[in-house]
């Protein structure tokens, strides 16, 4: 019972540590690994790894040692086992509900009070961690056999207290400097967590706001992964965070009157990329019909509605 209670605890604060808000950053600051061309070394990620998961382990611990830390947290609260729970289940139909309860919270409690004596035992795992760790480095490293394996990962945009700025800059590091394939989001919906984080305390300006900020950030990722924009290209308020009633690409077009009208028949495939309604696939088709023939019309271009009228603003057909 003593080591099921400790793997529990131990896979509990992990948890914890691996979603604490400052964790990117400092694995992203322990990255150098100089240009972006030069392939990462190992050791360097699994250094910098190690020293970020270490600091988050002691953050966790703090966090989950005060009193609710576990019971108070929906994510992580110490639940009745499988079998257990359905003898539970029964006591609780026949009138011994309270005891249960008080099970429950005594576990809970338990574990709150043993995470502190237990730090140098996450700490140690932490540690022991640098093998594997380094054997992947090496499998997925450019020029060896799983050099093709591609890493993802996902933002719960809204849980914490971050701004649009430091989700996009953590965006650039992953891409830049971890190489990793894609980054995705998902909007925090409110009744999921604990009261006490701050994605149950912020006002949202409407129902809808936190669903638009995930979709201006997927906006962004497109930016950069298919338009070449830089992070000094993704222009945010005086709070941090992207404009929700107007894209990511038009706010740097309105931003930059000097760069426009663009002129489609003469322009290179990076000044058309800075077009609002104008994606990856119409840029190709100019160039593919500009080889033939002077285009004269954008409604050639299959561009139509709203998106044609966007367009019309920034362009010139000379």
């Amino acid at each position: 019972m003593k080591n099921t209670f400790s793997i529990i605890l131990l896979f509990s604060v992990l948890s914890i540590t691996i979603a604490h808000a400052g964790l990117f950053d400092d694995i992203l600051k322990s990255v150098d690994v100089g240009t972006q061309d030069k392939a990462l070394d190992s050791s360097t990620i699994v250094s910098g790894l190690k020293e970020a998961l270490s600091i988050g382990t002691e953050k966790a611990v703090e966090n989950v040692s005060q009193i609710n830390g576990y019971f108070g947290n929906e994510f992580i609260k110490i639940l009745m086992p499988g079998e257990i729970q359905k003898v539970a289940d029964v006591l609780s139909k026949v009138g011994y509900q309270k005891q249960v309860d008080d099970f429950i919270l005594s576990m809970n409690r338990a574990a709150e009070k043993a995470a502190p004596k237990a730090l140098s035992f996450f700490v140690d795992s932490i540690k022991e961690m640098t093998r594997p760790l380094k054997f992947l480095g090496q499998l997925t490293s450019r020029g060896n056999r799983f050099s093709k394996v591609k890493c993802t990962t996902q933002f719960i945009v809204g849980a914490s207290d971050e701004t649009d700025s430091e989700i996009i800059e953590y965006m650039f590091g992953l891409y830049n400097r971890l190489n990793f394939k894609r980054v995705y989001f998902s909007a925090y919906q409110k009744g999921l967590g604990s009261p006490d984080i701050p994605g149950e305390k912020n006002l949202l300006p409407s129902p809808q706001a936190s669903f638009m900020r995930e979709h201006r950030l997927y906006q962004v990722d497109f930016l950069i992964r298919r338009y070449g924009f830089t992070e000094k290209d993704i222009i945010t308020d005086n709070r941090g965070n992207l404009i929700l009633d107007k894209d990511p690409k038009q706010v740097w077009a309105d931003d930059h009157p000097e760069y426009y009208p663009v002129r489609i028949n003469t322009s290179e495939k990076e000044a058309l990329l800075k077009v609002p309604g104008l994606g990856p696939g119409t840029v190709n088709r100019i160039l593919r019909m500009r080889r033939e023939r002077r285009i004269t019309r954008l409604e050639d271009l299959g561009i139509k509605g709203k998106r044609l009228e966007k367009t019309k603003n920034y362009v010139i057909l000379e």
